[in-house]
């Protein structure tokens, strides 16, 4: 059995089952129905009595939450990680936000014309809003752009929402689906330990300074088999940055495979490695990089110059 006490990030009434030295904290709001989060000691006590030495910290914790929720069961918070779990979920553009929400309301919606309800008090995490004010703007702006419509406002009790998709919102969310979630950048390259400065150095920080999200697919906590969660991450991808990198054959495939779906492809790789790039794809015009600032400033120029950028 567990204590009862306050889930530290959001203040819900939660569950402690004490493990160790840490906290096992099962939130209704953070970790959702039937799953838990891990924070250890010295974190926890940040978040007990916001002793930031950095003011802005506190500004970062909400986004936690939106994190926790959307992790499988067991996300461990230390005093290395926190911070930037929260900053990938604060530099998610607006617009895969509205994305989310609008998603959100479909998984609920049985048939075109279903009144669902949404509150932004427990809905938040669910589309990486930092808390129940910003998920009530977000979803005001889909009333007003006429994706949603709705049948009653509760907005006195927590954002509290019963709305529909209109027959535009549903319009929108098949144009989505063929062209990807706007904003969502699908990373193919080789995993080789000695290749993670590239991504966490050149490539993540190029996408984020561009507005995007970036997503990686072994860095994405999922139970399902790692092929099919690649095809379903470049299905939903807007574009593709594709680092040849090691010539790996699986960045091949995923660079076709989303070439076949129409997907904007950026092309890179060491330019050391330029010779053995396969004859089939030299035609492209790859970004050939002798230093990590060499291709995040290439990836962020062309990024911009094509009109991807999201900020």
């Amino acid at each position: 059995m567990g204590e009862t006490t306050t889930c530290p990030i959001c203040g819900t009434a939660s569950t402690n089952i004490p493990r160790g030295g840490n906290f096992n904290i099962c939130c209704p709001i953070c970790s959702g129905e039937k799953k838990s989060y891990i924070v250890t000691a010295t974190p926890m006590h940040l978040l007990r009595e916001g002793n930031w030495t950095d003011p802005s910290d506190r500004e970062l914790v909400p986004y936690l939450s939106a994190y926790i929720r959307q992790q499988s069961d067991g996300v461990v918070i230390t005093s290395d990680n926190w911070k930037y779990f929260a900053g990938a979920i604060r530099a998610i553009p607006v617009l895969s936000k509205l994305h989310k929400v609008l998603r959100l309301i479909e998984s609920r919606s049985n048939y075109p014309g279903h009144i669902v309800e949404v509150a932004g008090k427990n809905d938040f995490p669910a589309v990486d809003a930092a808390n129940a004010k910003e998920f009530e703007y977000l979803v005001r702006h889909l009333l007003r752009t006429g994706f949603v419509a709705f049948t009653k406002d509760h907005n006195h009790v927590g954002g509290l929402f019963d709305l529909m998709i209109t027959p535009k919102g549903w319009e929108k969310l098949q144009a989505s689906t063929d062209k990807g979630i706007p904003g969502r950048c699908f990373v193919a390259m080789s995993f080789n330990p000695t290749l993670n400065d590239v991504y966490d150095l050149a490539i993540e920080p190029a996408l984020k300074g561009c507005g995007l999200d970036p997503r990686r697919v072994d860095k994405i906590p999922d139970n399902r088999d790692i092929n099919e969660k690649m095809i379903a991450e470049l299905r939903t991808a807007e574009l593709v940055v594709a680092d040849f990198t090691g010539q790996r054959n699986g960045v091949y495939f995923e660079a076709g495979f989303a070439r076949g779906l129409g997907r904007e492809v950026f092309w890179c790789c060491q330019k050391e490695e330029e010779d053995k790039i396969h004859f089939d794809t030299r035609q492209f015009n790859f970004i050939l990089w002798t230093t990590l600032d060499d291709l995040k400033e290439g990836l962020t120029d062309k990024i911009r110059a094509m009109g991807f950028a999201r900020n």
